[in-house]
């Protein structure tokens, strides 16, 4: 034993990351202003987003768009969910869409169905993208419900 104290032994923090350095690095390099515009513009992106499922005849939003979160699901013309067939399905759509690479999204379970997640926060994220996560999501649904005949 004997030695000069081992400081660390005395701090609360130990070994924990700096966790707020990606705020304060975030804000150093933006500004508030320029966070600000970041978060304006990912809400009308996720804006954009819900107006094209509601557009889409075989899109259904389950939920008002608060932020940059859009849930919503797959659901074939002309079928109801029968015995959650519309979760199965729109679970295999997000996990081809991941997998084909594409775009991104994920999933959630709003009062009891499952949805498709997409959160609209990367700054190089364009209109063009958001465009595109829609065309993914009815081409792979189609395909999929197709290929189950449900």
């Amino acid at each position: 034993m004997g030695g000069p104290p081992w400081w660390a032994e005395y701090g609360f923090e130990q070994t924990r990351g700096f966790r707020a350095l990606k705020l304060w690095l975030t804000l150093a390099h933006a500004g508030r202003d320029g966070l600000r515009h970041h978060v304006v513009r990912h809400n009308r992106l996720a804006r954009l987003l819900a107006d094209l499922v509601d557009a889409a005849a075989d899109l259904e939003r389950l939920a008002p768009v608060e932020l940059s979160i859009v849930c919503f699901r797959y659901v074939p013309a002309g079928r109801g969910d029968e015995a959650g067939r519309l979760d199965a399905l729109n679970k295999a759509v997000m996990e081809a869409v991941q997998a084909e690479g594409e775009v991104f999204l994920t999933g959630t379970v709003l009062r009891g169905r499952f949805a498709l997640r997409a959160c609209v926060l990367h700054y190089g994220t364009s209109e063009e993208d958001v465009r595109a996560l829609v065309e993914v999501v009815r081409r792979t649904g189609g395909r999929l419900a197709g290929a189950r005949g449900s």
